[in-house]
């Protein structure tokens, strides 16, 4: 997947970032996750890891529980998407338990509303994003789920650029789990750099 995303997501150049930062380099993964390969690829990367990263008790009560998948969109949503379809395979039961999506988009029109999904006071979720930088739009969505009388079990994201994000979550109760770093990356960004003056 690491390889997927150097080739398919990684680009260098002059980027704006949606925190309003400059940055030489960027990981738009929309094009990876409207792969559903690539997408089902990352989605049972972000279940293992979440579960390899339970704790004690978790495990004992029979791991992670959580009624919604929780994101911000847009790319959130096609990884989002792609781990509650595949809880649905996996189980194989229609009526078995599975996460449904909850994803956060504030809505002037029609309904208004930020949370979209059917989330109710106790209901617990999971967060994940594709890409983690300051951490902004997670923290809104953290926001308005515990003002709602949601609880989140846990974030997981897919690629912590390593700007600050991670802390700013842990900082409001959430404890973060990534499956890549920016470290994981740095020597892809410097070829790319190389080859982009050829």
């Amino acid at each position: 997947m690491r390889q997927v995303i150097a080739e398919r997501a990684l680009k260098v150049g002059e980027f704006t970032l949606s925190s309003g930062g400059k940055s030489e380099f960027y990981f738009d993964l929309r094009p990876v996750l409207c792969n559903p390969m690539y997408a089902t690829l990352a989605a049972d990367l972000i279940c293992s890891w979440a579960e390899k990263n339970a704790t004690t008790k978790e495990r004992f009560d029979g791991g992670l529980q959580y009624q919604f998948v929780g994101c911000p969109a847009i790319s959130g949503i096609l990884l989002a998407s792609a781990m509650a379809n595949a809880a649905l395979v996996t189980s194989r039961e229609w009526d078995a338990p599975y996460p449904s999506v909850l994803y956060y988009a504030p809505k002037k029109h029609g309904t208004g509303g930020d949370l979209h999904g059917g989330l109710r006071a106790g209901d617990q979720v999971l967060l994940v994003d594709d890409v983690l930088t300051t951490g902004r739009s997670l923290l809104e969505m953290i926001a308005a789920i515990k003002a709602a009388g949601g609880h989140i079990v846990r974030c997981c994201v897919l690629l912590d650029r390593e700007a600050g994000g991670v802390e700013a979550i842990e900082a409001v109760g959430v404890p973060v789990r990534t499956v890549y770093t920016l470290r994981h990356f740095l020597h892809y960004i410097e070829a790319k750099k190389v080859l982009a003056k050829v």
